[in-house]
């Protein structure tokens, strides 16, 4: 389909860490949607339920739909509460996974947000920046291009 007939979709990616791996999962899901023309916002380090409550806002007016990658049990429950009262489509990405893998092994997660063992957050916070510099190299990505703290410009290869 021609891009500009494609359907333009908002898709918030929340998480209470850096949110790459929500990320890339929802963008392996879109890629099969040849005529969805998505446009990611990431909110990464995401703990607090006023945090939410605004993302939930900005989701609703849009038309978002939100992903999600929560580790804390509570702020799970609560997140499915607040959606309830809105008109706004969400999708846990980890309480599902979590919810089977505690009836097979008959065992309680730990829920605690950031445990992931990985780089550490320096380590990953250069990779986020380099994965955004390679996203938007040559004006790619455009739409995005809000999120930067810094933007260069200057002749290609320079």
């Amino acid at each position: 389909m021609n891009a500009k007939y494609k359907k333009q979709v908002h898709v918030f990616v929340v998480s209470d860490a850096t949110g790459m791996t929500a990320e890339r999962v929802i963008r392996a899901a879109l890629v099969q949607f040849s005529d969805i023309d998505p446009r990611f916002k990431k909110f990464t380090f995401v703990r607090e339920r006023e945090r939410i409550r605004e993302i939930l806002d900005s989701a609703e007016r849009l038309q978002a739909i939100v992903i999600y990658s929560l580790a804390s049990l509570e702020t799970r429950k609560w997140l499915r509460a607040e959606r309830r009262t809105r008109s706004v489509y969400t999708i846990d990405l980890l309480g599902p996974p979590l919810k089977l893998m505690e009836k097979l092994w008959n065992m309680v997660p730990d829920f605690r947000p950031g445990i992931f063992a990985g780089p550490d957050g320096e380590t990953m916070r250069l990779a986020e920046s380099i994965d955004f510099t390679l996203k938007h190299d040559d004006g790619q990505n455009i739409d995005s291009i809000d999120q930067a703290e810094i933007i260069i410009l200057g002749i290609s290869r320079t």
